[in-house]
């Protein structure tokens, strides 16, 4: 870290972004950040020894303790006091109406004049959490694991989703032994074994055995379960696995039980008020677009929790139906990275927790405390199977809901990593940035991101280009060119005489067809949009000019106007293909390519465009779509995952790949990230946008944000480049847009150069400004020194103030103008 002494005596330069605009007062919303949360006040210490816990093990930073009785995992850690546990830790023996008998008796005892009044308050005088009221609740909030398995209703024709606790303070509906034992005489390496007998599925009592591996350490510790050594009869129904679900749960309610003797022995009683526990300063972290955070609040009405499925619903599991619609609202967000994180106090105590293992089939959760438990909680669930709409009849109707008949082949492994302190002693501050720095981290060691070696110099710049789609005509369809070949050089030629040299470009719709009918089996060009050698020529003129310039292909998403989905879409497990119902026109169906083609495919078309010297790449649908394909020998989302990154490694080795909203399992081999997301969905529930994506791939690839002529070039949105530090991105076209409204390219609505040409070169400028002091600096900290006022530190001294205020500010001596960014010292 760089104090803040040091920044002040370097050198400042102020950026004074445009256009101009009409300002309002700052009012914070959930696309900001907010300030740091409260302070906790009092860590009390706890003393472990009695209580029916074990110790487990001992290390530097921390002691791992075991409540045998109710299945919860203790870690204190030593570096800041703070106890974290893996569940609540409730006592499910003592309830509102177990303690209401106890006042009772001690009052009878003391109006009788058996007990003093002192000894009746020490009787009753008790705090009980109102979960243990619930039928589920201690169970829930207890418990190391859980998990989900299908039994067959009321109906016959239906299925329903039961839960299975690992805490054994058991209900009568099924039997649990659960159990923890040392693997090899090794402290820090524990087998807990989660089995269950007496589960009803078609009236038949099932077992289910889950041996979960628990590995304790100085980060903290690791959840292991080999999916393979999971047995019992029940394993056909075994529907998903959760983890640690109550960890750092926030909130609660219990039920305060008070004394009072206005009048001697007669009138002695007690009462009993529900009030609503501390809800300590801080947060959960989900990995919802960039990173948002949950803050931990009382809410005032029920909100719908967040749960998102990690990599993106898969169309063959999450959808019961083989089709689906595409709404005309934005997209939701998606989960690309398996993390989230918790976060209490003030950069005081935190954690991180990630798949190793298991992310394909991985959701995040986080349940806010408006429910029947009253804690706000965030956890891992892993899905192992699912229900769907088998199809009997030819014309799909007369539905049957069944289960699937092949399980996931989910191994889960999940870290828990422990943050303390403002991370001045390891570098990881216990928010939401030391999350982000230690997932990094991770990252790296396992070879999953590198850090690039990047001189000092200007930013890079994105300018995509939008070709030709086709529409509708009286025979067949007729194709729409909005831009050649050469006017893609005509416009670079333009933008470089401007003064901004460092620019890579996507070519969208170059094929015969355009966007929507371009075949992607192969490379199919016409000389209305631009011959192969037209092509040719153009990548090699500006390559010598330091102009990337590169073919764009979906490879994920096709219809059936374009290519026969026969052997060449995926099927949904009812048998027929898996379908996307859009408002669009004039294609409206859409289907997904099988893996096993969509790989094929890129393999074809790379040596055609490496053939023509193309320098990268652009890789869209493979890069954020992941389904599983029911045809013939199913390919699984693990197994297709293991098809595409073999794919792009190999031609990852020929050529830079620029993807599209990538998935973490393609960041190994990504070189560009494009139409990086800098905003949430905004679901209620979420408080704050932050950054956490961006910080942990910053310095490892280029990051490049959604496309700013697309109601993304405010002041606010240029600052907003600025502190998430991603570079400014554009798709063109030569002629006006609305030569494409008959198309499905109809959504690219503001497209023409003629009209951003200023606007290029302004943002460009603006953004340039201030990272262009950092592009070969590594982004170490971030702070919201007040609403409206972010700091950005880099480990070459360099500070980056950013006001996004429509008023002056000062912060350490450092004066931020209203609505502008300043860059302050460095190397």
């Amino acid at each position: 870290m760089f104090s803040v002494k040091k920044i002040i005596l370097a050198a400042v330069m102020v950026l004074t972004l445009s256009p101009v605009l009409l300002y309002a007062s700052y009012v914070p919303t959930g696309r900001d950040t907010l300030e740091n949360p409260e302070t906790l006040t009092d860590i009390p210490a706890a003393d472990f020894d009695e209580g029916g816990y074990a110790e487990l093990s001992d290390n530097v930073n921390f002691t791992f303790w075991w409540q045998e009785a109710r299945d919860v995992l203790v870690v204190l850690d030593k570096r800041n006091g703070y106890v974290w546990k893996t569940g609540l830790d409730v006592d499910s023996t003592v309830t509102q109406t177990t303690q209401a008998t106890v006042c009772k008796d001690a009052r009878s005892q003391y109006r009788n004049g058996d007990i003093t009044y002192d000894a009746f308050a020490e009787a009753c005088e008790i705090e009980v959490d109102t979960i243990t009221g619930t039928t589920t609740g201690p169970l829930v909030a207890n418990s190391l694991m859980f998990f989900k398995y299908y039994r067959k209703g009321d109906s016959e024709s239906t299925w329903e989703e039961k839960e299975v606790y690992s805490s054994y303070l058991k209900t009568a509906l099924y039997d649990v032994d659960s159990t923890l034992r040392m693997v090899d005489g090794d402290e820090n390496r524990w087998r807990f074994t989660f089995a269950v007998t007496g589960l009803g599925v078609k009236d038949a009592n099932l077992d289910l055995t889950i041996p979960a591996d628990i590995l304790l350490s100085e980060d903290g510790f690791e959840i292991v379960v080999d999916f393979e050594s999971i047995e019992g009869t029940c394993l056909p129904y075994l529907s998903a696995i959760g983890v640690a679900t109550f960890m750092g749960a926030v909130g609660g309610r219990s039920a305060v039980f008070t004394t009072f003797d206005t009048d001697g022995e007669t009138l002695a009683n007690y009462d009993v008020t529900e009030v609503q526990n501390d809800l300590i300063g801080g947060y959960s972290l989900v990995p919802d677009g960039p990173g948002a955070l949950i803050r931990y609040r009382d809410n005032s009405v029920s909100l719908t929790k967040y749960s998102a499925v990690v990599y993106g619903p898969d169309a063959s599991q999450n959808n019961p139906e083989y089709f689906s619609w595409q709404g005309s609202f934005v997209p939701y967000k998606t989960a690309t990275v398996p993390v989230y994180g918790m976060a209490h106090g003030n950069d005081q105590a935190a954690f991180v927790a990630y798949a190793e293992a298991g992310a394909e089939y991985m959701s995040v959760v986080s349940v806010p405390e408006e429910t029947i438990y009253n804690y706000n909680y965030t956890y891992a669930l892993f899905s192992t199977n699912f229900t769907f709409q088998r199809i009997f009849s030819h014309d799909g109707a007369d539905t049957v809901q069944s289960i699937g008949e092949t399980l996931n082949p989910c191994d889960i492994h999940m870290h828990y990593d422990f943050l303390a302190g403002d991370g001045t002693v390891d570098g990881y501050p216990a928010n939401y940035v030391g999350m982000a720095l230690k997932y990094k981290d991770f990252l790296i060691e396992r070879g999953e991101l590198s850090l690039q070696d990047r001189a000092a110099g200007d930013i890079g710049i994105r300018l995509d280009f939008l070709m030709a789609d086709s529409e509708e005509s009286i025979v067949g369809y007729t194709l729409d060119v909005v831009t050649t070949a050469s006017q893609v050089g005509d416009i670079l030629d333009d933008v470089i005489a401007g003064g901004i040299a460092n620019v890579s470009s996507g070519l969208i719709g170059w094929a015969d067809g355009g966007v929507t009918l371009g075949n992607p089996t192969k490379a199919v060009f016409t000389s209305a949009i631009g011959t192969k050698r037209a092509f040719a020529d153009l990548i090699e003129e500006y390559a010598g000019r330091g102009v990337d310039i590169s073919f764009q292909q979906d490879y994920a998403t096709i219809n059936e106007e374009q290519i026969n989905p026969l052997r060449n879409a995926a099927k949904h497990p009812s048998g027929w293909y898996a379908t996307v119902l859009s408002y669009e026109s004039p294609i409206a169906l859409f289907m997904f390519a099988r893996p096993t083609k969509s790989i094929l495919w890129l393999s074809e078309q790379s040596d055609t465009f490496l053939s023509m010297g193309v320098a990268s790449l652009t890789l869209d649908g493979i890069s954020n779509t992941l389904i599983t394909d029911y045809t013939g020998d199913i390919t699984t989302r693990t197994a297709a995952i293991a098809l595409y990154r073999e794919a792009v490694a190999d031609v990852a080795d020929e050529a830079t790949i620029n993807a599209v909203r990538p998935n973490g399992y393609l960041l190994p081999y990504v070189g560009r990230y494009l139409q990086m997301d800098v905003y949430t969905t905004q679901y209620l529930i979420e408080t704050d946008t932050v950054p956490f994506l961006q910080l942990v791939l910053q310095g490892t690839m280029e990051l490049y944000a959604g496309y700013s002529n697309f109601s993304f070039y405010t002041r606010s949105d240029v600052l907003r480049m600025i502190d998430y530090n991603v570079w400014p991105s554009f798709v063109l076209t030569h002629d006006a847009a609305y030569h494409l409204s008959d198309t499905n390219s109809s959504d690219y609505y503001s497209t023409e150069y003629a009209l951003y040409e200023d606007l290029i070169r302004s943002i460009y400028q603006d953004t340039n400004a201030a990272l262009g002091a950092v592009t070969d600096a590594v982004w170490i900290d971030r702070d919201v020194i007040r609403a409206g006022l972010v700091r950005n530190l880099y480990d070459d001294g360099t500070a980056i103030y950013i006001n996004y205020t429509d008023e002056d500010q000062n912060a350490g001596g450092i004066h931020v103008p209203a609505l502008s960014a300043a860059v302050i010292g460095g190397d």
